[in-house]
């Protein structure tokens, strides 16, 4: 065809596992609080209403001090009150805010009943179209041994697996 380019434009779409959303990631250092302290601060920091997750990192900061980085994911609008909460329970002076973008996989909860009670599993569902299942923690922790903890885990993940109404 005279006068018009040899080209051709496709566009390919690829589907994406999960969902994507927004949260603010707020970061600080903290080299002159106790351990015990730290926990206390760390707890407080969870149960704060919109925190998503509360992670301590060892660093190594000024001068070569140890010190607890503190990483915390929080809902966009409960970021404000998360930093007040920051400075409120650490000793921090300052707190650094970014929105990062976090893509989850499909999942749900599932309750599994036993003999001595309901519990709560999470069921998320893979990419490669696989189903992974692990025992919700909260559940478990009344269980008095890690070797008891870790074979109750189990078998609520077979049963969870065993179910032929849970799939996704």
């Amino acid at each position: 065809m005279p006068g018009r380019p040899n080209i051709l434009r496709a566009v390919a779409y690829v589907e994406a596992t999960g969902v994507e959303d927004l949260v603010e990631r707020l970061a600080f250092e903290i080299d002159d609080m106790t351990g015990e302290e730290l926990a206390i601060a760390f707890e407080q920091l969870r149960a704060a209403p919109g925190v998503l997750d509360v992670c301590h990192v060892p660093v190594i900061g000024k001068k070569g001090r140890a010190a607890a980085g503190v990483r915390l994911l929080v809902k966009p609008e409960a970021a404000d009150a998360a930093i007040e909460a920051c400075f409120a329970e650490t000793s921090t002076l300052g707190v650094r805010r970014a929105r990062v973008r976090r893509r989850l996989l499909p999942r749900r909860e599932v309750a599994v009943s036993l003999a001595d009670g309901e519990v709560r599993a999470k069921r998320a569902l893979r990419p490669d179209g696989l189903a992974t299942v692990k025992a919700e923690s909260d559940d478990l922790s009344a269980v008095p041994s890690l070797a008891e903890r870790r074979a109750r885990a189990n078998e609520i993940e077979r049963v969870v697996e065993a179910k032929g109404d849970c799939d996704d």
